[in-house]
């Protein structure tokens, strides 16, 4: 096991190195880490109550190779080796340790690369389940060409800290990765257009705070319970806030004011590109240009008693129920793609951020409810194309993946009158699911200065979508 010097560390036995030395990628993605630390951006936390922040594991590289059947024998071993330390370095850290982040191998390592790291993401989703009752939280990330150290280190500052608690069993690639082939957990999570950027406002001034204050934050779905969540975390930091919705929310003016935020109700309906676009240039007129775009709208759970499903033919048949779920699914799937399509114009020329709430089918089958799993998938797909297509304008574009079905928060498993689908989700989960307040924290990094990723859908799920 190598050593690094006192000056990269950044708590006391919280970064361990597997394998024979470090790459060069590692020693400049550890270097940038103790920047962060040191506060010459923003900071890693120490630990909590006195506790060892996390530990970096990195795996040592196993040398250049074009295939695997042009690797040498000692290569072979040498990654065999590194994986084993790997292992061990997670399985035997102290208990008071709960956050652990491996370092990939480099994409110089050709096949034997893909190898290891398809290898390291496996461990990563095995510990994640095993680990997730006790709240230990494990994350890969693959460093990619040179260039994207240090977009890594503040990522990883993110998953180190408490805002990240609900996060585990994560995978993220840089641009130029060693992916492993047709590997579904590893995805680009920030386009090439953006890295370059990314550089250049680093070199020129170190990232800002998380959010300033009265920037301008539209809110579609405000009316929804993750909408609200976010409206009050972002108001607590003096945004000002576009609370959009086919009812204006008036009854969230007042909790939004009472925290500091600007609020400004507004009506839309996603059906309707005029009024969307009516609704942004009002936001836009009054509050300048956007900064954040938050989507967050509802989820399906049954079709609402005396409403569109009780309107057919035999009173509450398939065919009510199908165009209720027609009329939800043309909405919320349409409007977000409306909204998407119309808000880049509204963006200040440094670009900003969308925030999809992509739903909990985003990353785990449901058979309960497929009309939210088409949903959440589509709004996938829609979060990928945006990211590369808008990275140009400096937009960045990811989503949570919120545990729960039909609007779950702060459940418990043994929770009373559960129904039959809600309770086997929950008794899958190692936690209770998260509150909303904690995936409103989730959403409001992702939209912050400081977070470098485009494209991710982060799982804000305890670990349900890898139990």
């Amino acid at each position: 096991m190598a050593k690094l010097s006192t000056g990269q560390r950044f708590s006391p036995d919280a970064v361990a190195v597997a394998g024979e030395g470090l790459e060069p990628q590692a020693r400049l993605f550890l270097g940038a880490l103790e920047r962060l630390r040191s506060g010459q951006h923003e900071g890693l936390p120490a630990g909590v109550d006195g506790e060892p922040a996390g530990r970096v594991t990195v795996a040592g590289g196993p040398g250049a190779a074009s295939s695997l059947l042009e690797a040498q024998p000692a290569q072979l071993r040498q990654l065999v080796a590194a994986l084993a330390a790997a292992e061990r370095s997670v399985r035997a850290a102290p208990a008071t340790v709960r956050r652990h982040l491996l370092l990939g191998f480099p994409p110089s390592g050709g096949a034997l690369a893909r190898l290891g790291n398809a290898a390291l993401a496996g461990l990563v989703q095995a510990v994640a389940r095993s680990l997730g009752r006790t709240g230990t939280t494990v994350h890969l990330l693959l460093p990619g060409r040179p260039g994207s150290e240090a977009a890594l280190a503040r990522l990883a500052a993110f998953l180190l800290s408490r805002r990240a608690d609900w996060l585990t069993g994560t995978v993220h690639a840089a641009p130029g990765a060693a992916l492993p082939p047709a590997f579904p957990g590893a995805v680009p999570t920030w386009p090439e257009a953006l890295v370059a950027r990314t550089r250049a406002e680093e070199e020129a001034s170190p990232p800002e705070p998380a959010l300033r204050p009265r920037e301008h934050v539209f809110v579609a779905g405000a009316s929804s319970e993750l909408g609200r969540a976010c409206a009050l975390a972002w108001a607590a930091e003096h945004a000002s806030l576009a609370l959009c919705d086919s009812l204006p929310p008036e009854e969230l003016v007042p909790a939004v004011s009472r925290l500091g935020g600007l609020p400004l109700p507004v009506e839309a309906d996603g059906r309707s590109p005029a009024r969307l676009e009516q609704a942004l240039r009002r936001a836009c007129d009054h509050f300048g240009p956007l900064a954040t775009l938050l989507l967050a709208f509802g989820q399906p759970a049954a079709a609402p008693a005396g409403g569109a499903a009780a309107e057919g033919p035999e009173g509450g048949g398939p065919r009510g129920g199908e165009d209720w779920r027609q009329e939800w699914l043309e909405r919320e799937l349409l409007g977000a793609w409306q909204l998407c399509r119309l808000a880049p114009p509204y963006f200040g020329p440094e670009g900003g951020a969308i925030v999809v709430d992509a739903g909990p089918a985003a990353v785990r089958e449901t058979a309960e409810r497929p009309a939210a799993a088409m949903l959440a998938r589509a709004r996938v797909a829609l979060v990928r194309e945006l990211a590369r297509e808008l990275a140009p304008a400096g937009i960045r574009v990811n989503a949570v993946a919120r545990a729960g079905v039909g609007g779950v928060a702060a459940r418990r498993r043994d929770r009373p009158g559960a129904a039959p689908g809600e309770a086997a989700l929950l008794a899958l989960l190692p936690r209770p699911v998260p509150p909303l307040e904690d995936v409103a924290e989730v959403a409001r990094w992702l939209a912050s200065p400081a977070c470098p990723l485009s494209g991710a859908v982060l799982p804000v799920d305890a670990g349900a979508a890898v139990a």
